[in-house]
């Protein structure tokens, strides 16, 4: 007996030991944990002591007091005194599909239990033999929420007009509406007379919405970007009248039935080419939608978006647009490709000072690498004194296609740039920086694809550090006060948040260092801000793109190397960090108002302290 308790007291020492250190192990292998000390590293580098602080109590408080799904009584009470004017009704559809009546019953729940009560009813379909019983039942029950049971979409289109709703929303089985949602959709409807399609931003659980996994935190709405996905997700809420007259979802197209609606909406509002889109299809930067996680297959997923690639083609041919759509079921992305049907010439523009080497690698680069015939080089020299660079230009000047111009004034970078772009004659025009080096060949193709349509006025691209990590994946304002690099020193082989490095999209603004751009619209804009020497003046031209009402886009399909700092160096010298604080100022005081509004193309929820989409 003796022997046996010393023995048990071994074992049971042993585990312990073994667990300690196993929970040892994996703190320290942790993602959050690792995350939390290099953000301490880098912060005591950075901002010292205090910022190591600030850092430790922002993720105490993540870990600790972040939740998904909040509700707050006060709140519930405030929305309800503040709703008695709302008079617009809800009808909100429930897909059955899924064969488990608690969780038909969590949905039902969840919109019974709303801040706003008596504005919306709740429609169940595709209800199997087997539960429409107990559905019954239920819906005889006093639950707070009227319950129908129907069959198909001309059904629901007929009770709309029937129970005189302003508003459709449908979501699968299971998921769940946040109480606050019809508050935020009411007010949202109360600001616009137009017809809406309202969307939210979403959470995923699996069984427990309290202990929600995932987040899709949402940019505003671009059609350009819809087109390479879905941003907006299969819930959302549209006008009855635009749901009439479109006859509801087609059905035909099983998992797409949604995408394709908000298509044909787009057809209906006549918003191809419309800057104005934000103004019918309007985004709620509030998580008011949990999904319930499904664990679909691959070749679901793959089944899923080809069947929005054969809506968007059928979307593309109403329309009278040519295009071309290829799919990658590695990553799940759909590469759509606009048919360069005038081959137009492009100007590539470098300013160049020494860096023979650079200005080197980054021209046998253009020549080896680029696919697209109809360019030409113009170098634009700032001040060179070395031999071995004279000698270079001598050298490929003459080459065709290859032309050296200098800029005998002191250095602008946006200066340098517009006196090079007076001297070129292409229709289309790239800033490129000369420690730029080229990866794909379809570089200027894939740019030149955006940058052709009449609603675009800048193209950016994917740079990598030579490591093979992001250096640019577009520029998202208020970063850092200013504005940062998206997805900055994520790796290549990385989606980014919610695969946004995977898929064109538009943005606020892209960088110089690789930018495409009609010369007739970089006159029109007024060309790079020459109060804005080195830092700031891309920017500056995307927004005064922007505020011409047209787009800009980024594409990681051209991708690039960016030796970046190599040419300039960093802000060291007291007159560069006051320069550099000088066109700080200069571009807040611009865009004030802008800065202010935040980016549409970002969410407010996300971080503004680092470049890596973090919740705040």
């Amino acid at each position: 007996m003796a022997g046996s308790i010393c023995c048990g007291r071994q074992i049971i020492g042993g585990c312990i030991l073994s667990n300690i250190k196993a929970k040892i192990k994996y703190r320290l292998c942790s993602n959050s944990m690792t995350n939390s000390m290099l953000k301490i590293y880098f912060g005591i580098k950075k901002d010292g002591i205090l910022h190591v602080k600030d850092v430790l109590k922002t993720e105490k408080y993540n870990r600790k007091y972040r939740k998904p799904f909040i509700v707050d009584s006060n709140e519930i009470k405030r929305q309800r005194k503040s709703a008695n004017n709302f008079n617009k009704r809800i009808l909100i559809g429930i897909s059955c599909k899924e064969k488990k009546i608690e969780n038909i019953c969590a949905s039902i729940i969840s919109i019974a239990n709303q801040s706003i009560k008596d504005v919306s009813e709740v429609v169940c379909l595709n209800v199997s033999e087997k539960i429409k019983a107990d559905l019954i039942k239920i819906a005889d029950k006093d639950l707070g929420v009227k319950i129908k049971i129907v069959n198909q979409y001309s059904e629901i289109c007929d009770y709309l007009e029937e129970g005189l709703f302003s508003y459709y929303g449908e979501i699968s089985a299971g998921d769940i509406l946040h109480p606050y949602t019809l508050f935020y959709l009411e007010r949202q409807i109360d600001k616009s007379d137009e017809n809406l399609i309202i969307y939210f931003d979403e959470w995923h659980f699996k069984k427990d919405v309290k202990k929600s996994f995932e987040n899709n935190y949402k940019s505003d709405f671009s059609l350009l970007t819809f087109y390479s996905k879905n941003i907006i997700g299969d819930f959302f809420f549209v006008d009855a009248e635009s749901f009439k007259k479109l006859g509801g979802y087609d059905i035909k197209k099983k998992s797409a039935k949604y995408y394709d609606y908000v298509l044909r909406f787009t057809e209906q509002k006549n918003l191809i080419s419309d800057d104005a889109a934000n103004r019918y299809i309007v985004h709620i930067t509030e998580p008011m939608y949990y999904k319930k996680y499904n664990d679909i297959t691959r070749e679901e997923k793959i089944e899923k978006d080809v069947l929005e690639i054969e809506a968007l083609n059928e979307h593309m041919e109403r329309c009278g647009m040519e295009v071309r759509i290829s799919y990658d079921d590695e990553t799940f992305q759909r590469h759509i490709f606009y048919p360069i049907k005038k081959k137009e010439k492009v100007s590539i523009i470098i300013p160049n000072k020494e860096h023979k080497n650079d200005l080197k690698r980054c021209i046998d680069s253009i020549r080896k690498k680029t696919k697209y015939t109809n360019y030409d080089i113009v170098i634009v020299e700032n001040g060179s004194q070395s031999d071995e660079i004279k000698q270079y230009y001598k050298e490929i000047s003459k080459q065709s296609g290859i032309k050296v111009i200098e800029w005998d004034k002191g250095f602008n970078f946006s200066a340098i740039n517009n006196y090079g772009v007076k001297n070129v004659d292409g229709e289309y025009i790239i800033l490129l920086n000369n420690d730029v080096e080229i990866i794909s060949e379809s570089w200027i193709d894939e740019m030149l694809t955006y940058a052709q349509l009449s609603e675009v006025g800048a193209v950016g691209c994917m740079l990598y550090y030579p490591d093979d990590t992001v250096q640019h994946a577009g520029v998202i304002l208020g970063i850092g006060g200013v504005a940062g690099h998206s997805h900055k020193h994520f790796k290549s082989s990385q989606g980014g948040y919610n695969d946004r490095m995977l898929y064109p999209q538009e943005l606020s603004a892209v960088t110089a260092a690789c930018m495409m751009t009609k010369k007739e619209t970089y006159l029109k804009a007024g060309g790079l801000d020459e109060r804005f020497q080195v830092a700031f003046n891309d920017i500056d031209y995307c927004m005064q793109v922007r505020k011409l009402g047209l787009k800009v886009m980024f594409t990681p399909y051209a991708k690039l190397y960016h030796h970046e700092s190599i040419s300039r160096g960093y802000e060291t010298t007291e007159a560069k960090e006051k320069r550099f604080r000088s066109e700080t100022e200069l571009f807040l005081n611009k865009w004030k108002v802008e800065l202010e509004k935040g980016d549409l193309y970002y969410n407010p929820h996300l971080t503004l302290r680092y470049e890596n989409f973090e919740l705040k």
